[in-house]
């Protein structure tokens, strides 16, 4: 909403930029130019470096703009020669832009209120310092001014909406960004985690596989593992408790100390809708529903608590979590920025789960959780900000056009009570356009040549009409006049997709009105004035090209956000599952190993030959397990699988790999080769697996001296790309996998 936001501010200060010069150069040419001309440049000028300032900073603020412009209006006005002056039109064109500007820049209703006031303020100093307008210029200002700052923002609702689409976008993209940036900061604690492993129960289990004087002293030997039995005790709770946040929450829940509920799913079907769901989403609402079962235990009172789980009723995929209990309840109002309201609402908003809590003091509490698949969670189809953008563009150039042109009926009625004057067939020749412009767009969701054809010729007509109505610069000029035919154009710039096409609409309007100026003009002031109604309208479309462009760098960019999004959603999601698979290993290697070190740390013997070959395998799986790399995430899994399986089996199983991944199937085809070879081969074989950069992309060895690995190979039924490699060296068998060769 704040790029639209300064979009728009942007594009009307940049109009007021250009159209001051153009205030100066009437002054010049009118007949006002024989009076204190520096003067007026001058306080033009200054105020041209204000819109200048305040169209480079969003910053500065925007009303101090708008009320410097209602004071130089008020000081040209004491400047003119009269109302149908170059000088005279310009400025309150001017003027009206100001007008305009207010009702969109600001948005909040005090500053419409202001606005307004600021509009009657200045009919009022007109009317105390120029007498001789008494009568009719003022009244003029109270109905233009207004209508101005009104009458445009109906038509940037709609962009409003697309605005607030763009920003949810760009929320979206932020929270994918940071999930991807938490998910890496678990992986860095995991590799910390690692090292604390590594320098404690690694080392001691090597020492005591090795034997010999690593063992001599078994009082220090004992003492080093009961030291490294509190470490691993100590991840392995860590550990567990990063796991149980993922899981379905059944088996937490039953080991609570108050007694626990489950009224909805249970059992194997809230494990598959669990596991169904975003690891991201499960995390969340296991540890809230965590939370408020905690917050029941500590201050509920009560014996039991609620928890109720099901799928989403719409069918979206979703989940609903109600965590209810009977107990003492809160005040929600005295804990508002606090305590349990807070912080689960903030878990819950970062995976887009809407939150409802419900409690009162002696009334319980009642907190509802849900979450839908199909909703905004980032992983749904892209939005094509594009189409978004060329809809909203046209919906807001239609509304204007016919709002502007309605508001120049209500003031022809007003300025000409009962006279049929050319204002209303400039108003009904705006309006049948735009509705056929609309009807062309409904049938068609664009904008069809003929119908731009037929907004391009109507265009300048509806100049010549406009211009039929002052006589070419000879009577009252109204705002509406000048921007109403140029509102047909409006409609051209949103619904065309050629930067031709708009060229040429406006080429043509501009010929046509610069004709109209030398050809029906009798003199040189009101061809002044009739060339700057020209300027108005071109000015006006050529502030809406800007504006269109802004708005579709705006969709570009939330185009590349979302990708972007999508990419860091799957990333992490993938990077979360990997993580968590090699986690249970891991947990299931530390385990293994606390196990051991607590047995050599009171009755197993450190120097005997049992402990030395248990401790051989424990570290062997462990040390491999720990250092595997983490960007490994989607072969990483099999490895740690592979190994598992050669621990079991006694086979001495050696992984080397680099830091470089392999697509999902790809690895999950190599992967059950691997885990499969490691069961084939007799214990205490020596098979060593690699995974490393060859010279057409990663290629898989298998070495060992068991040809039931090669026998195994010929089985696969290897994907097109990959290519299969055996040779045998003396006892040694070599199976490579890898990307085939370039012819």
């Amino acid at each position: 909403m704040a790029s639209f936001r300064h979009a728009v501010r942007w594009a009307f200060f940049a109009g007021m930029v250009v159209w001051m010069p153009l205030v100066v150069a009437a002054y010049f040419v009118g007949p006002e130019r024989h009076h204190d001309g520096m003067l007026v440049a001058g306080v033009n000028g200054a105020l041209l470096v204000v819109a200048a300032v305040a169209c480079a900073k969003p910053e500065f603020p925007a009303w101090l703009v708008f009320l410097l412009q209602y004071a130089v209006f008020v000081f040209d006005w004491m400047h003119t020669a009269g109302p149908s002056t170059p000088f005279a039109v310009a400025t309150f064109h001017l003027f009206v832009i100001t007008a305009v500007a207010q009702g969109l820049v600001l948005r909040r209703r005090i500053d419409l209120v202001l606005s307004l006031a600021c509009c009657v303020a200045v009919a009022v100093l007109i009317y105390l310092t120029d007498p001789e307008q008494r009568t009719r210029f003022p009244l003029f200002l109270l109905a233009n001014g207004p209508l101005a700052i009104v009458v445009g923002r109906p038509g940037l609702v709609p962009l409003l909406r697309f605005a607030r689409s763009l920003d949810t976008n760009h929320h979206e993209a932020v929270r994918a960004r940071t999930r991807l940036d938490v998910q890496t900061a678990a992986m860095r604690r995991a590799a910390e985690e690692q090292r604390q492993v590594h320098d404690t129960a690694i080392n001691t289990l090597a020492a005591v596989a090795r034997g010999g004087s690593a063992v001599s002293d078994l009082g220090a030997v004992r003492a080093r593992c009961h030291a490294d039995t509190q470490v691993l005790e100590h991840l392995m709770s860590s550990s567990g408790l990063d796991l149980t946040a993922h899981e379905s929450p059944e088996a937490p829940l039953a080991r609570r100390t108050i007694t626990v509920d489950l009224t909805g799913l249970s059992g194997q079907p809230l494990a598959d809708l669990w596991a169904g769901m975003p690891l991201g989403v499960r995390a969340a609402l296991g540890g809230a529903i965590g939370e408020l079962v905690t917050n029941a235990e500590k201050h509920a009172g009560v014996p039991r608590v609620s928890v109720d789980i099901r799928a989403d009723s719409t069918d979206s995929g979703g989940v609903r979590v109600v965590v209810s209990d009977q107990g003492r309840g809160f005040a929600v109002e005295h804990v508002a920025e606090r305590g349990l309201a807070s912080s689960v609402r903030a878990r819950l908003a970062e995976e887009g789960i809407a939150f409802d809590l419900r409690t009162a003091p002696g009334a319980g509490v009642r907190a509802a959780m849900s979450w839908r698949a199909d909703g905004d969670q980032g992983a749904g189809e892209a939005t094509d900000f594009r189409v978004g953008v060329d809809r909203v563009s046209m919906v807001g150039a239609l509304l204007i056009s016919a709002l502007l042109a309605g508001g120049g009926i209500f003031l022809g009625a007003a300025n000409h009570p009962g006279e049929l004057t050319p204002d209303y067939l400039l108003a009904a020749l705006v309006i049948t356009t735009t509705l056929l412009a609309w009807r062309s767009w409904r049938r068609h969701d664009r904008l069809t040549a003929p119908m731009t054809a037929v907004l391009v010729i109507t265009a300048p007509i509806a100049f010549l009409v406009s211009g039929s109505g002052v006589n070419f610069g000879q009577g009252y000029v109204l705002a509406w006049q000048c921007i109403a035919p140029a509102m047909l154009l409006f409609i051209v710039v949103a619904g065309s997709r050629s930067a031709r096409v708009v060229a040429t609409g406006m080429a043509v309007y501009a010929a046509v009105g610069a004709a109209a100026a030398l050809a029906l003009t009798t003199t040189p002031a009101a061809a002044a004035v009739t060339f700057i109604m020209l300027a108005t309208g071109l000015v006006w479309v050529g502030g809406w090209v800007l504006f269109n462009l802004r708005l579709r760098r705006m969709a570009a960019r939330a185009i590349r956000e979302h990708e972007a999004a999508v990419r860091a959603d799957e990333a992490a999601e993938a990077q979360a599952t990997a993580a968590q698979v090699r986690a249970r290993w891991r947990l299931a290697g530390i385990e293994s190993a606390a196990d051991l070190l607590r047995a050599l740390g009171s009755t197993l013997d450190p120097a005997s030959p049992e402990a030395r070959h248990r401790s051989g395998l424990e570290e062997t799986y462990l040390r491999q397990v720990v250092l595997l790399p983490p960007e490994l995430v989607n072969i990483g899994a099999w490895f740690c699988q592979a190994l598992s399986t050669a621990r079991e089996r006694d086979v001495n199983l050696q992984v080397r790999s680099g830091p470089h991944d392999i697509a999902p199937g790809t690895a999950d085809l190599l992967g059950q080769y691997v885990v499969d070879a490691t069961t084939v081969v007799d214990p205490g074989t020596d098979l060593v697996v690699s995974l490393l950069e060859g010279r057409d992309g990663l290629q898989l060895r298998l070495v060992a001296t068991d040809s039931r690995i090669a026998e195994l190979a010929r089985e696969r039924d290897w994907e097109s790309g990959l290519e299969l490699e055996i040779q045998q060296y003396a006892q040694q068998v070599l199976v490579r996998v890898g990307p085939r060769a370039a012819a």
